[in-house]
């Protein structure tokens, strides 16, 4: 768990902080404020206020959360000083989102320095390491120069894999297509031949670590935030398939893979050493719960 207490007192201001895995920050921002007594309080930027309010009622309820309307690209400034950073909006799956990376990032940065902030985090992806041709991924890299390059206190975290509650279940995310087929009792299906290896970290062990990394992360420094327990695709699909009742089945729709295989699982040795982080949950115990929160909320499937 984080150290939350040099976040005493202090004003956040968040990108991306309604997405996947920006709402599980906000939410262990908001009971970490609550238990501890913090005082503090963060303002989360949305393009829409109004569905965020109608998606989580309580989180938007509570009195240490303010929504500020506006896009990462031009919005415009919320009254108050702010003494923390956190520029998180960006999506890897929408065609023109490299325009936003680009632009936004130097937004956020020009808003932090003129805000005198401590901090700023920068979350990145590990498409910066292991996918040198993307477009997100040459953009992401960019936006880590203009951040070294800014002058101000920033600190990188480079996200992999991420699974539990909110995961897009109707996305490009294999981990959720797989738990989407398997709740509503269809089989599960590869397009490929399912031997990518990859690895994932519950959603809310990944919040703690990049709280942490705020926190804690030495300022230039990059830190990769993801599990190490490698797992194949077709692995993931038959955990999944497994851990509801009745199973499903799995059908692996391409050949035999030859050759080298893709591998997205990060080095996080050296966010172990310097920020005491560390894979918390396990990942059937990540599926179970996953499962379990989408369960308690059958307004939440897509529609066949």
């Amino acid at each position: 768990m984080p150290d939350w207490e040099p976040l005493r007192r202090a004003r956040i201001f968040i990108t991306g902080g309604t997405g996947f895995i920006g709402t599980a920050m906000v939410e262990a921002f908001a009971d970490a404020n609550r238990d501890h007594h913090l005082d503090a309080r963060i303002v989360v930027l949305t393009r829409r206020p109004d569905a965020f309010r109608a998606r989580e009622p309580r989180l938007a309820a509570d009195p240490a959360v303010d929504l500020w309307g506006g896009d990462v690209r031009d919005f415009a400034d919320p009254d108050g000083a702010f003494t923390h950073v956190i520029h998180g909006a960006a999506d890897p799956h929408v065609a023109d989102d490299t325009e936003t990376i680009a632009r936004g990032t130097a937004r956020v940065l020009d808003f932090a320095r003129r805000n005198d902030a401590r901090r700023m985090l920068f979350v990145s992806s590990g498409a910066v390491i292991t996918d040198s041709r993307s477009p997100y991924s040459e953009a992401k890299r960019a936006a880590e120069a203009l951040c070294a390059t800014s002058g101000m206190n920033v600190v990188v975290a480079r996200v992999f894999a991420v699974i539990g509650p909110r995961i897009p279940l109707d996305g490009t995310f294999a981990a959720g297509n797989f738990i989407r087929n398997a709740l509503a009792g269809h089989t599960i299906e590869i397009r490929g031949g399912g031997a990518e290896v990859r690895s994932y970290l519950y959603v809310e062990d990944c919040a703690d670590w990049l709280w942490t990394t705020l926190i804690r992360g030495a300022s230039g420094g990059a830190y990769n935030v993801g599990s190490d327990e490698a797992v194949t695709i077709e692995q993931l699909a038959r955990l999944i398939a497994a851990r509801v009742a009745p199973p499903v089945a799995v059908r692996v729709l391409g050949g035999p893979v030859t050759g080298v295989t893709s591998r997205y699982v990060p080095d996080i040795g050296s966010a172990r050493a310097a920020l005491g982080v560390d894979v918390a949950t396990p990942l059937p115990a990540a599926i179970d719960r996953t499962l379990s929160w989408f369960r308690e909320r059958p307004n939440l499937m897509p529609s066949a």
